[in-house]
């Protein structure tokens, strides 16, 4: 059975990329952003992850490229840098005078397109809007689904006094994936529209067990869960989605679910996603292509590109969390060996332990005995 993450990749390759994604963004620049000196994200799969520790600017570059499209009428203009970046008492430079952004797209000749978006310093304003490309654009910050009892809208306030006005079944893939990331069994998922007082609003309800209940008593990871489905869902083919975070809220099984229902709808539907995450189970859902490890170097944010999830968590855990420990004979090929591997990429170094176990007799009893507790273990002999 072929692996999906295989298929998807397969069809990023550039005789199809167009034809399988439209108009997709495969470089993204940044200048001048907040911690983006110069950083430059090469597009290598149809979705792309952003992982690392907090503070690197995974979020604006998520919103940098949520800035790359107009959406198609009648949604509107799409987004612009000052939805994202706010300059105020508080907040004076969250870029520089002279910064820029600049986009390359895949065109169906198999050309790139490049359209910039700079600063006008004398103006203090944004030029090359006009020349952005067309495409459905939705961007899923953290805080665009908040539980109802929190939110307290009239659909909790007045429960009782609401008018049901239409209700319909939520699509088969719908229900199938919530069921899926969620690992329940929902008989019945509705989306009904609602309204009080001259009101109106939607909201979803499920049946479990023989019990009905609506959103209003759906905790915050599975009340997202059916939001982000149900929206990605309905996009049109070929969407921009930009999604913050996603495993908020997951237990790690739906973390893992969620990364392959990712795979899934950007496969049948052709959508480009681009995320930021902490979570190792959805970044082993996901081609190694997509996992894009965001570094704050001495003087600038570094990317590291194809990493195996439990490289990115063991980074992202500062090394305390060892993607490989290495064995060696003794004390003088540990130095040698760490010292290879400072020179190759220092950024690297967290994720390895090595250890001086002795000789070659030494190495081959220590492997059998741990290996069979599934320790990411490997020997230089």
């Amino acid at each position: 059975m072929s692996d999906p993450r295989s298929a998807l990749q397969a069809k990023f390759q550039e005789q199809n990329r167009f034809e399988n994604f439209g108009p997709l963004l495969v470089q993204l620049r940044v200048s001048g952003f907040r911690c983006h000196s110069d950083t430059t994200v090469e597009i290598k799969s149809p979705i792309t992850a952003f992982c690392g520790l907090n503070g690197t600017g995974k979020s604006t570059l998520l919103q940098l490229a949520a800035v790359a499209y107009r959406r198609p009428a009648p949604e509107g203009p799409g987004y612009y840098i000052r939805d994202f970046l706010v300059v105020g008492i508080l907040d004076p430079a969250p870029f520089r005078q002279d910064a820029r952004v600049e986009y390359k797209f895949w065109q169906k000749d198999r050309t790139q397109k490049t359209v910039s978006i700079s600063r006008k310093a004398i103006k203090s304003n944004w030029s090359g809007y006009k020349r952005r490309l067309e495409r459905p654009v939705q961007f899923a910050g953290v805080g665009l689904y908040l539980p109802r009892i929190e939110t307290r809208d009239f659909i909790v306030r007045h429960a009782s006094k609401i008018r049901v006005d239409r209700s319909e079944a939520v699509t088969q893939k719908v229900q199938e994936w919530t069921c899926k990331i969620m690992d329940r069994v929902y008989s019945n998922m509705q989306r009904h529209t609602v309204s009080y007082s001259g009101r109106t609003k939607g909201v979803v309800s499920v049946e479990r067990g023989g019990n009905q209940y609506s959103e209003a008593h759906m905790g915050c990871g599975e009340g997202r869960i059916q939001y982000l489905v149900t929206t990605l869902e309905d996009l049109p083919p070929k969407s921009l989605v930009l999604i913050e975070e996603p495993e908020t809220s997951l237990h790690p099984h739906a973390q893992r679910v969620f990364g392959e229902y990712l795979v899934d709808v950007s496969t049948r539907l052709g959508h480009q996603i681009i995320l930021t995450t902490h979570s190792e189970p959805l970044l082993a859902a996901l081609p190694s292509l997509s996992v894009v490890y965001v570094h704050h170097g001495d003087q600038r944010i570094q990317l590291v590109y194809g990493l195996t999830a439990a490289q990115a968590r063991s980074l992202m855990s500062k090394g305390s969390s060892k993607a490989l420990n290495i064995l060696v004979e003794d004390i003088v090929a540990k130095a040698i060996l760490t010292e290879i591997l400072r020179r190759v990429d220092s950024t690297l170094l967290p994720i390895f332990d090595i250890y001086a176990a002795g000789g070659q007799t030494e190495l081959k009893t220590t492997m059998k005995t741990i290996g069979s507790a599934h320790f990411p273990i490997a020997a230089v002999l």
